[in-house]
């Protein structure tokens, strides 16, 4: 399995953006929730219009099926 670290640097490598403070903090828990979460666990992401939520989204997508882990958005 991979480490949170390191799967954090996955995500940034798809994020095409520089993350601000709180994008920072989102991948974080994204990491946390990808890496560590129970398999009846859930996550919803939200926020104002135009603050990185599909781009985020996109970017965890893409490293998750480069680190081999299977992805299923609802």
């Amino acid at each position: 399995m991979v480490k949170k670290v390191d799967f954090e640097a996955e995500i940034k490598k798809f994020f095409h953006f520089q993350p601000t403070f709180q994008q920072e903090k989102a991948l974080e828990r994204l990491s946390d929730f990808v890496i560590g979460a129970a398999e009846e666990e859930v996550m919803i992401m939200r926020g104002s219009a135009g603050t990185g939520k599909t781009s985020l989204t996109a970017a965890l997508v893409q490293a998750a099926r480069s680190v081999g882990l299977r992805v299923a958005l609802m």
